[in-house]
This record gives structure tokens, C-alpha cells and sequence, in this order.
């Protein structure tokens, strides 16, 4: 996530006007980017902000940059690791805190340390996934944990019936689309989250945010399960020719599901009469 912009900029940007806003959040967006940027790249940028606001807001970003580039260092990460220990829920509530806390877990020595940075997230997966900056620090964990140590996140995520509200979050979609990527190397427990996901896919296909999801089983479940995906699409076209993450969906299955799934898919869409023009609409 963005980090929120210094203190002593934010009248400067509450009182500018709508272009030079938008170059203060341009140059965020360099200093943020991956490879890390030069200085040089901010202060291009920079150069079309006012003069009487420029120099201050590069010298901000340019010593942000850093900051972040020394903090990777090999000396600097036993040190990270250490001063995240204890505090690695509420830093992670943070902009720049869960930050911290993802360049502790890459930095970390062994798996060992990883474990003990994500333990301190037990019990807190749910409220994470509705964090606009823990949901990162989940996704980190999961990306980097051995699997037999991701069973807390995927015994929280389908916690009572939470699982279909963090699939449709706004951030909670992040981090069941992670578990579903971790599918693929083999970890039974997402396979159990999969075949939960299974059982509402169409909802999920025509929410907001809950489409991604279901691209997301589209490219990484099992053929069975995809299979099963693709019936369920082809036994509700009408409804998901009418939105338009339906259509996302749909099209992401033509295109995902080659074989048999696929002929059938395309075979209905130009059998059923008109289905095809609604498509082109939505």
C-alpha cells in the first residue's frame, strides 16, 4: 500500500490544485515501484511540481528510498527481524510498519525465523484480510512459509462461514487468491478451501471482487475441479452473460479451460439464441 504522505505536506496537498495532486501521488508511485528507483527518476518528476513545494517533497521521498534500499542490506536484516519480533501484529496495521515487517520476513535468515514472524499473526488472518496494509503481510506469509506451516491462515479464512466474506473482500480476495496459487505445490489444506470455493462459485463469479477468485481457480485447480468450475458457469450463462464480472469469468474459462471444458463453453454461448449480442453489451 501507499504509505499516507508526510505530515507536513498534507495541507500543501489539501490546498493544490487537482494536477499538482496528481503529481504528488505520480511521484509516490515512483518511489514506490519495483525495481527500486533511482533519485534521479523522483526528481524528474518532482520538477513539474510548483518550486515552492518541490524541494522539500524530494528531499522526503528520495531519503524514503533510502531508507528502503539500505534496509534489504544482509547487515541490516538480522537487525529487521529483531525489531519486528513482538510487535509484528501491530506494525503490520501500519503503512510503513507492514513494510517492516514484509522485509524482516525476506530477510529472515532460516524458516525458522519466518515461522516465529508469522505466528504472531495467529488469530488475526481475519481482521488482517480486512486491513488495507496487514493483507500484504499475509500474502507475504504465504508466499514464504513452508506449506505444513499455512494451516492457521486457511483454518481462519474458513472460520464459521467467514470464507465466503473474505473471498468477496476488497483485500480478503488478495490473500484467498495466495492460497490458491499455494494450491498448486501440493498444500492439502488449500485443496480444502477450494472445494468450499467451489460450492458458491457463482456468486463469486458475479461479485466485485469475488471474480477473481474464480479466475484464480480457473488457472490453478485441479482438471476435476475445473471441470466442475465449467459446468457450473455453463448451467448459469444467462446470469453471467448479464454481468460483467460474469463475462470476465467466462472468458477467462474459454480461454483457461483448453479440451473438452472449452468446446462446451463455446458450443452453448453460440447455441443459445442471443447470448452472444448480450455478451458483446455487458
Amino acid at each position: 500500500p501507499r504509505p499516507a504522505p508526510p505530515r507536513r505536506f498534507a495541507a500543501m496537498r489539501s490546498s493544490t490544485s487537482l494536477p499538482v495532486r496528481a503529481l504528488f501521488e505520480r511521484l509516490d508511485h515512483a518511489a514506490l515501484a519495483e525495481p527500486d528507483p533511482f533519485p534521479e527518476d523522483v526528481a524528474r518528476w518532482a520538477a513539474f511540481l510548483p518550486e515552492h513545494v518541490r524541494n522539500c517533497h524530494v528531499r522526503s521521498v528520495v531519503g524514503r528510498f533510502h531508507r528502503g534500499a539500505t534496509a534489504g542490506s544482509d547487515e541490516e536484516c538480522p537487525q529487521a527481524v529483531a525489531q519486528v519480533a513482538g510487535r509484528v501484529w501491530s506494525l503490520s496495521q501500519q503503512a510503513e510498519g507492514c513494510r517492516e515487517v514484509q522485509r524482516a520476513i525476506d530477510g529472515a535468515a532460516s524458516d525458522e525465523e519466518r515461522v516465529a514472524i508469522a505466528r504472531e499473526m495467529w488469530s488475526h488472518v481475519l481482521d488482517a484480510a480486512r486491513c488495507p496494509h496487514a493483507n500484504h503481510v499475509v500474502q507475504k506469509v504465504i508466499a514464504t512459509l513452508p506449506n505444513e506451516e499455512l494451516s492457521f491462515v486457511v483454518d481462519e479464512v474458513l472460520e464459521g462461514s467467514n470464507h465466503m466474506q473474505v473471498a468477496c473482500h476488497k483485500y480478503g480476495c488478495r490473500i484467498v487468491q495466495r492460497l490458491i496459487e499455494r494450491r498448486s505445490s501440493g498444500q492439502a489444506e488449500v485443496r480444502r478451501l477450494v472445494d468450499v470455493l467451489l460450492e458458491g462459485a457463482l456468486a463469486l463469479s458475479l461479485h466485485t471482487y469475488g471474480n477473481y477468485v474464480v479466475q484464480r481457480l480457473l488457472e490453478h485447480a485441479e482438471p476435476a475441479q475445473r471441470l466442475q468450475l465449467v459446468e457450473t458457469i455453463r448451467h448459469n450463462l444467462a446470469d453471467m452473460c448479464r454481468s460483467p464480472h460474469g463475462c470476465t469469468v467466462l472468458l477467462a474459462a474459454i480461454r483457461c479451460e483448453q479440451g473438452l471444458g472449452q468446446g462446451l463453453l463455446a458450443r452453448d454461448i453460440v447455441r443459445e439464441e442471443g447470448l452472444a449480442e448480450v455478451i458483446k453489451k455487458t
